[in-house]
């Protein structure tokens, strides 16, 4: 419905018991491919599956242009019947569209709720919440930070029309935790763990 989302798998991904696979490389999926992708369990751990969707969760965040999706809304839809329900009234359509295109550029973050910050047989929830919060307050404090800067940079704002000096444009991974026991963040950007070029 959508005509499919690049991603470069690093591993061949199996399909199915027959012997086919996804090869690594740089690929255009369909859907069917893009669900394989992303759900088969052969040869792979859970934490690799789960690192599979977030892919294709930030393929489609690049690539998918909401007015786009909007147009071929009934296509959507007619595809996922059966599979995603919702009570989103049809006439609320037009308010998701727009928030979708103010966030469409924004960088894309995700937490990892993966060993050694967890531990999966006794998950400590008290440390899952502590990262999910700080993931969101990271994320306001980036999104208020760009907000003031475009503010400065307007033109014609009565300014001297000099912008202000910025450090880099996502500092935000520096504040969004501490690293886990082998020196990874358990917040990433999307695009530091998947490659869609």
């Amino acid at each position: 419905a959508v005509d499919g989302i690049t991603v470069r798998v690093e591993d061949d991904v199996p399909i199915g018991q027959q012997g086919r696979a996804i090869e690594a490389g740089l690929h255009t999926l369909d859907g069917g491919e893009a669900l394989w992708y992303a759900r088969s369990r052969t040869g792979s751990s859970d934490y690799d599956r789960m690192g599979r969707q977030r892919c294709v969760l930030g393929a489609m965040v690049n690539e998918l242009n909401p007015g786009t999706v909007l147009r071929k809304f009934t296509g959507l839809v007619d595809a996922s019947t059966g599979m995603v329900t919702t009570d989103i009234p049809q006439q609320e359509l037009p308010q998701l569209v727009d928030l979708a295109w103010k966030a469409k550029d924004l960088p894309v973050t995700s937490v990892q709720l993966i060993p050694p910050v967890i531990v999966p047989g006794d998950p400590d929830f008290e440390i899952i919440s502590e990262e999910v919060d700080e993931a969101f307050a990271a994320a306001e404090k980036a999104a208020k930070e760009a907000a003031a800067e475009a503010e400065e940079e307007a033109p014609g704002d009565g300014r001297s029309g000099r912008a202000k000096a910025s450090g880099p444009a996502d500092d935000s991974a520096d504040d969004t935790g501490d690293a886990d026991d082998d020196g990874e963040p358990s917040v990433v950007a999307l695009d530091e763990v998947c490659s869609y070029e």
